[in-house]
């Protein structure tokens, strides 16, 4: 074969392998035609895409995040289809048909659901007897407080019921059981409501006469009938009053803590209250019973600055001048005793904060201004059993402290000047002291040398 030959081999060999090659994709594409249902249609070489890449992590989030969401139209049928009307007469059914409690846990869990059913359905056409078998589901669960409450609402709030009259009888009955005979006239009067009032005014008044007939036997039933009104009744004007009489009922019962919370609640909610100025006065001297001392400083000062012209500020500034003394703030002391003199001069609690002064300056080794409340207690109470007493007090500090023989002098002359002490038994022996001194002042003063000493 010859070179030529052998070139032109080669070329023809190679032109056939290009043709293969050109063939291969249709021969694939002529076997998934035949491999796929006569049904399908067929597949054209442009509908053949490459494999999708892997998505990636953000993609994969977002894929999900998609198919949780629920289209407007799904989630509304969704929601049409697991929506479910509250059927009270079926409720009531069931609450009223139950067998009696066999134990105290199923009597208090049907109480549980009763009252719920009750606060839920206050208009409802048969919530006297809803109240009645509330009643009993606490009796039977040996909550006889709570079931003397219920029978007090249904009474007050249904009085034309043809339950209430007996709701009154087994109120009786039980209040003679569970609660004190000293109380029996009270809670006699309890189970009569007052005529002529709306149902506001009636519950109002049930709430107000519980403290004042009962005691405290009733406070914790009482205070949760209470919370109760407030929500049904949030525009009631009067009640600040109940407010009051409820923390009055805490704190008889040494329920301090509850008690200060309620106090707070009167002059915080009803500022312009006639009981704001009494409750902030009750709630700062509880914090002082319970040792919160600057709680009870804080609000003191609070009520000096909201009622400066209610009767409690001269109270509250003698108990601020007490707590100051207390915790040795014996300046602040003095602070809130000036005070109380240039606010009530003249006056029973302006003698007492003179001789709280005294003590704080001497507390404080002020000497001079001991002096000076000394003496100025004798000029305002000169009638006083104590202004003699004071000045010689004064006139020896003078000459055995401050070291003043002209004003000790002074002093002396004027404690000297007084008549005759009949009332001090004491009396004779500073009388002939302050003779003894004034003695010894007068040649030393003429002299111009120093006193002689505290013992001479």
């Amino acid at each position: 074969m010859t070179k030529k030959q052998s070139l032109k081999k080669v070329a023809s060999l190679f032109i056939l392998s290009l043709a293969g090659l050109s063939l291969i994709p249709r021969l694939s594409l002529a076997q998934d035609e035949s491999a796929a249902p006569e049904s399908s249609a067929p597949i054209s070489a442009q509908s053949v895409s490459p494999a999708p890449l892997k998505p990636t992590k953000k993609e994969r989030k977002k894929k999900r995040s998609h198919k949780n969401k629920k289209s407007p139209s799904t989630s509304g049928a969704v929601a049409q289809n697991s929506s479910k009307t509250f059927d009270k007469e079926a409720e009531w059914r069931f609450l009223s048909s139950e067998p009696l409690p066999r134990n105290k846990k199923e009597a208090a869990g049907l109480a549980k659901a009763m009252s719920f059913f009750i606060a839920a359905n206050p208009t409802f056409p048969k919530a006297p007897k809803a109240w009645m078998l509330l009643a009993s589901f606490h009796q039977a669960a040996k909550q006889n407080k709570k079931a003397l409450m219920d029978y007090l609402s249904l009474i007050y709030e249904y009085p034309n019921s043809s339950e209430a009259l007996e709701a009154q009888s087994n109120f009786l009955t039980l209040a003679q059981k569970t609660l004190g005979r000293h109380l029996k006239p009270g809670w006699q009067n309890l189970a009569s409501p007052p005529q002529a009032m709306n149902k506001e005014e009636r519950l109002a008044s049930m709430l107000e006469s519980i403290p004042l007939y009962t005691g405290g036997s009733l406070r914790k039933v009482a205070e949760r009938e209470f919370r109760r009104f407030e929500v049904r009744f949030p525009r009631y004007p009067h009640s600040d009053d109940i407010l009051m009489r409820l923390a009055q009922l805490l704190e008889s019962d040494s329920q301090r803590h509850k008690a200060i919370i309620f106090f707070r609640e009167v002059f915080s909610a009803y500022p312009e209250s006639l009981h704001a100025p009494k409750a902030e006065f009750e709630a700062a001297s509880l914090y002082r019973k319970v040792g919160e001392y600057k709680s009870a400083i804080g609000t003191y000062q609070k009520l000096i600055e909201d009622y400066p012209q209610s009767d409690r500020v001269e109270p509250a500034l003698e108990a601020l001048s007490s707590l100051f003394s207390k915790l040795d703030q014996w300046t602040l002391a003095i602070q809130t005793d000036q005070q109380i003199i240039k606010l009530y001069p003249n006056t029973p609690v302006s003698k007492k904060a003179f001789k709280n002064a005294i003590k704080a300056s001497s507390e404080m080794s002020d000497f001079s201004g001991e002096v000076s409340f000394l003496v100025a207690f004798a000029d305002t109470f000169s009638q006083s059993r104590q202004a003699p007493i004071f000045l010689y007090k004064a006139a020896g500090i003078c000459y055995e402290k401050t070291r003043d023989p002209a004003r000790a002098e002074q002093l002396y002359q004027r404690y000297l000047a007084y008549p005759e002490h009949w009332y001090d038994p004491a009396s004779w022996w500073r009388h002939h002291r302050a003779r003894h001194r004034l003695s010894v002042l007068s040649p030393l003063e003429n002299q111009g040398s120093a006193p002689a000493s505290p013992n001479s």
